[in-house]
């Protein structure tokens, strides 16, 4: 997956707003473009964009249930309650698909 991810982003095929999925066999992964490089800061309007293409694509294609890390509020340097915001407002049509955000982790 990772070489793959490497190649569209070399090419050009893998930019701000877009999604990349990998089918893995039992499940799927979404890579999700929200930062122009690992360097800057992601992108609110970026996180809206590949989160819709990764619901469209869930729906086309049966999965109902997506976990999600905080996306774009670590590395990306965003605030997290924006970035909230700007996923449920995406999700708000989709209540079809569990979206699961996972704000916190502690290791056990």
């Amino acid at each position: 997956m990772y070489l793959e991810y490497k190649k569209r982003c070399k090419d050009g095929d893998f930019s701000l707003g877009d999604v990349f999925s990998y089918d893995y066999g039992e499940g799927t992964v979404f890579n999700l473009g929200t930062q122009k490089t690992w360097k800057t800061k992601a992108e609110l309007k970026a996180i809206e964009d590949s989160l819709l293409k990764m619901l469209v694509y869930a729906r086309q294609n049966g999965i109902e249930k997506i976990a999600l890390p905080k996306i774009g509020a670590g590395l990306g340097g965003l605030v997290w309650d924006d970035v909230k915001a700007t996923i449920n407002r995406v999700v708000k049509d989709y209540d079809d698909i569990d979206l699961i955000v996972v704000e916190n982790y502690r290791n056990i």
